[in-house]
């Protein structure tokens, strides 16, 4: 049997699209590239240039309050998930930072990725949080993360994966449980229409969740 390492995929720019239900290539724009029509609004984030210089083809979170909200969908929160992004935070910000978020609070259900003092933080919700917060993070270069979370009987109880740029990082023991009503925010908190927040300073490109 051939074995085959989801992250070294991912971070090589592989399309891989087995159990994708949501994909952000930026493109021009914020629409979902999977099929899925997991479409982002833009609120007042700016597209600039990627990783490899094309232009138009990743965006910029000015960190006051720039995000992309994506309505809630039940198929873009599985049981178990790995979420792709890459990421190029900014050095001119400190603080808690919102990458990704796709919670349900205070119920503390879902999932969040955050630029958390000067370290990638990666959160699962299920009464109580779950967190890694130990991968260091490097302001002012694109880095590939990948985080995960799976578990084998369907329970809440499960391991959490964090990989750097293709290699694993750390794993443990958590627990999680789908959000089941609020939508995904990219760069800020999104799920809170009202009053977004934790907003991410710096350029986010090519997010991918699977199931």
């Amino acid at each position: 049997m051939i074995r085959i390492t989801l992250s070294g995929f991912l971070s090589n720019g592989l399309h891989h699209t087995h159990g994708l239900v949501a994909w952000y290539p930026f493109n021009g724009d914020a629409k979902d590239a999977s099929g899925n029509e997991n479409h982002g609004e833009v609120y007042g984030a700016s597209l600039v240039k990627d990783r490899f210089g094309e232009d138009r083809a990743a965006y910029f979170f000015d960190g006051l309050d720039d995000y992309i909200r994506i309505e809630h969908n039940p198929k873009a929160n599985p049981k178990n998930f790995t979420l792709c992004v890459w990421v190029n935070p900014d050095k001119g910000k400190a603080g808690i930072q919102t990458v990704l978020r796709n919670t349900d609070h205070p119920a503390q259900k879902g999932f969040l990725i955050y630029y958390r003092y000067a370290a990638w933080a990666f959160w699962t919700g299920s009464k109580p949080w779950s967190r890694i917060d130990q991968p260091k993070a490097f302001a002012g270069i694109w880095t590939h993360l990948t985080f995960s979370f799976y578990s084998d009987n369907e329970s809440e109880k499960g391991v959490m994966t964090t990989y750097i740029n293709g290699q694993k990082n750390f794993s443990k023991p958590g627990s999680y449980t789908p959000n089941s009503s609020h939508g995904l925010g990219i760069g800020g908190n999104g799920n809170k229409i009202e009053h977004p927040s934790l907003f991410f300073r710096g350029c986010l490109d090519n997010i991918r969740i699977y199931n």
